[in-house]
Order: structure tokens, then sequence, then C-alpha cells
């Protein structure tokens, strides 16, 4: 009888320190999961600060190096080798925390890789979440160090072509075709990179010896059998793993010319003379297309719409040596040249003298070239009759719309 009823007062002790032990193991379980996920928030807040980190050394390179083209020879100087749209070579001679790393080499190879330019461009130096400096490629159609005579072969305006590519993750789908400079945040070391002071072989330059630091290979890696260190590329924007932790971005015609663009329609506007006005050149004369330097882009007395031709004041400065005004749609009217008597009516702004609209590069499903339909140049289509169309409506023109890439000025 005794143990019958000991055993029934038992019962609720055992129960209630059951209960109180699975009480704890929830709690530690409870504190166990919100530590784990106390690391795993802090980890993933550690990785968001370092991709920030590095997302901002890329983005204040290509605003600087976007910034440096396009103001390069700022007052226009005659007989200067410096092009605005023109970019500078990578550093491919000073190492890492010598006094002249940053700054460009005089000349370079297409699509050489080599550290971004940040002493010549004049960013500041830059370095990624890792602390590595950023790498840097070029195009050859817009690589710096041509003499001053090489432009008129080799201009470089808003229908230059580049041919860098930066392909997608998956090695296939061209993110780019036509990038005018690539930037490389390398990232920490992976393994076999080896970023060490002294030299070593190097397999990004065929397997000679060079200094680590100048090797693209102990910072630069390969994705779907593409290899970011590999000069002239194409370059790959992969997924990060253990053997990929590249980050890159790029430029285009899209982001450097605009500004271009408004310098040339700035300059040339000081370059004209309200009420006495040269006439067009005929939009297809032959001597307004070619490269020959013994030509020369003239006026046409008898046209009133057409392009700019090739004014005194611009035939030895970059505007004039790499051939702007065939890519300027010029118009002129109310007895400010020869012949042409009809307003130049914008739009919204009134009857001008003369309008000019510069062409931005050409988008998708424009073709240029022969035989230069104006749909071809200008986006608008209100803007598209200027060159062919005979009646009133040829005299009327549009502001850029908001989906155009062109810019345009009028005189006065």
């Amino acid at each position: 009888m005794f143990d019958s009823k000991a055993r029934s007062q038992s019962r609720p002790l055992a129960a209630q320190r059951g209960a109180a032990l699975l009480v704890g193991l929830l709690i530690l379980m409870t504190t166990f999961a919100l530590v784990l996920a106390g690391s795993i928030a802090s980890s993933a807040i550690q990785r968001m600060r370092h991709d920030e980190v590095t997302t901002r050394a890329l983005a204040e390179a290509k605003r600087g190096l976007i910034a440096w083209s396009v103001m390069r020879n700022p007052t226009d100087q005659p007989s200067v080798s410096a092009r605005p749209g023109d970019m500078p070579c990578p550093d491919m001679t000073n190492l890492p925390g010598s006094p002249l790393f940053g700054t460009a080499a005089a000349t370079c190879s297409p699509g050489d890789l080599g550290y971004f330019p940040w002493r010549t461009v004049g960013t500041g130096p830059l370095t990624d979440s890792a602390g590595a400096p950023l790498w840097y490629a070029v195009d050859g159609a817009f690589k710096w160090g041509l003499a001053f005579g090489a432009h008129d072969s080799k201009p470089i305006n808003s229908d230059t072509v580049a041919v860098l590519k930066v392909k997608a993750e998956d090695g296939v789908t061209d993110l780019s075709s036509s990038a005018i400079a690539v930037i490389f945040a390398p990232g920490g070391a992976l393994a076999g990179q080896s970023r060490a002071a002294g030299n070593a072989v190097c397999g990004a330059t065929g397997g000679t010896s060079r200094p680590r630091q100048r090797c693209a290979d102990n910072y630069l890696e390969a994705s779907t059998g593409i290899n970011n260190a590999k000069n002239t590329g194409p370059f790959i924007s992969g997924a990060p793993s253990a053997t990929f932790n590249d980050r890159l971005v790029w430029l285009t015609v899209a982001d450097v010319m605009p500004g271009v663009e408004r310098r040339v329609l700035t300059s040339v506007k000081r370059m004209l003379t309200p009420g006495s006005l040269p006439n067009p050149a005929q939009f297809n004369d032959p001597d307004c297309r070619d490269n020959d330097t013994t030509t020369t882009c003239q006026s046409a007395p008898s046209v009133c719409r057409g392009i700019l031709p090739e004014l005194p004041a611009m035939s030895a400065t970059w505007i004039g040596r790499n051939h702007w005004y065939r890519l300027v749609y010029y118009a002129v009217g109310l007895n400010a040249a020869p012949n042409c008597t009809a307003a130049q009516t914008v739009t919204g702004v009134g009857p001008k003298q003369a309008v000019l609209i510069a062409m931005g590069a050409a988008r998708a499903g424009q073709v240029r070239g022969a035989p230069y339909a104006l749909r071809n140049y200008l986006d608008d289509t209100a803007n598209q009759s200027g060159w062919s169309g005979s009646g009133p409506g040829a005299d009327v023109t549009v502001p850029p719309s908001a989906t155009s890439n062109d810019q345009m000025v009028t005189i006065p």
C-alpha cells in the first residue's frame, strides 16, 4: 500500500522534471538558433559591406574615366594629340606602392591588361574590399598614344566601333560586344595566386618571368573557359565561386560620347557668326565621307540642310581631325547664309537662323553609310526629312525627345 501511494505521488514529480527538461532543451535550442541566425546575419552584413566597398571603387573608377575622357584637350587647342573620347593605357610598368604607381603607359596594344591608371585619371588610389588594386583594359580604337596626324585615319567619334567583349555567366551571352574599356576588381588572392614581392613565371605572358604583382594570373581568373587574365579578352562577368571572384564594369560609346557631343556643339557654335553663316555641306559629298587629309568637306552654295562643313577654325583641332562635322546635322535659314531664306523653326522654341543636331551613336536598326538616309542618323521621326524633304515640313525640327540620343543647339 505504501509503495503504491509513493509511486502515484512520484509520477507528477517525474512529469514535472520531464517538462522542465523539455523547456530547458527548448530554451537551449532557441538560444542556439538565435546565435546561429545572428552569426549568419553578421556574415551577410559583412559580405554586403565588402560588396559595397568594391561597388563604390568600380563606380568611382568608371565616373573618373568618363570625366577624364570627355575633358581631354579642354581648350580645343589645335595640333594637340589629346582627343576627347580617347582612353588612357593601363599602368603596365609600376608596382603597387611605388612612387609612380597608377600612371598610364605611354603606349599599349589593343586590349592590354594592367593596373587602372588612377594617377593619370585623377581619382586617387582605388582598391576593392580585399585591398587589391583595380585592373583595366582598353579597346584598340579608343586608346590614346596616336600622333596628331594619325587622327585622320583613326578618328574617334560617335561612329567609332569598339570590339572588346564582356560575356555573361554562361560564357556565351554578350553583356557587351563593343566595350571601350573594362575595369576589374580582382578580390582576394585565391588558391594558386601569389601577390608577394619578387619575380615568378607568369602564364599570362606565355610563361616568362616577371614581377608577381604585374602578372594578371595572380589577380584575375577564368570561368566557363573564359580567362580574364588574357589580353584582348573576351572577358567574363562570372558567378562567384571558390575559383573565381572577379567583379567588373565596362564603358561603351553611350557612356562617353554624349559628353563629347555636347562639347562639339558648344565649340562649333562659338566658331559660327550669327547672320553670316556658311551653307551646309551636301550630306553625301565624297569629300565629307573619306579620311583624305588633302580634301575638305566644303559648303555647297545651294544647300540649306545637310551636314556641318569643315570650318577653317576646326580643321586643325580635334573636332575636324576626328571628323565630327560628319555627325552634325546643320540647317540654316532667315538669309543667314546664301540662298537660304526659310526660317528653321524648332517646335516650341521658334524660328532660328540655324539648327545643329549632334547625331548620337547608331541605335539598333540604324545602318550608317551610303545612301545616308537621315533616319539612320537622327532618332526623332519629325527630324528625318531634312536631307531629302522639299516641303515646308523639312524646315521644322523638334527638340530631341527623351528616348533620343541626339542633342541640339540653335543660332542664335
